[in-house]
């Protein structure tokens, strides 16, 4: 008399690349694997999400420049919600 619904939990990846096709400068990418390589799936996923907001960021405000990606990581700027700075 109903219907059933079945919820799945499915792994969501972002790679390497899908973060360099995001991140909006690419000066010193050869630094990058080391990093990335050391981040968990979740730190990933939300480097590569915030990276997109990072670009929106640096689109509206070109007085900026923007950061190499390698420092970028390091120094954790993916925990900045970009979309309210």
């Amino acid at each position: 008399t109903g219907t059933t619904l079945q919820i799945k939990e499915i792994e969501f990846e972002k790679t390497l690349e899908d973060f360099k096709r995001e991140y909006p400068y690419s000066r010193n990418y050869h630094l990058l694997p080391a990093i990335w390589d050391r981040l968990n799936n979740k730190i990933r996923v939300l480097a590569w999400y915030r990276a997109i907001q990072y670009r929106k960021y640096l689109e509206r405000n070109t007085w900026c420049k923007p950061k190499i990606a390698a420092s970028w990581l390091n120094n954790k700027e993916y925990l900045n919600d970009w979309r309210n700075m």
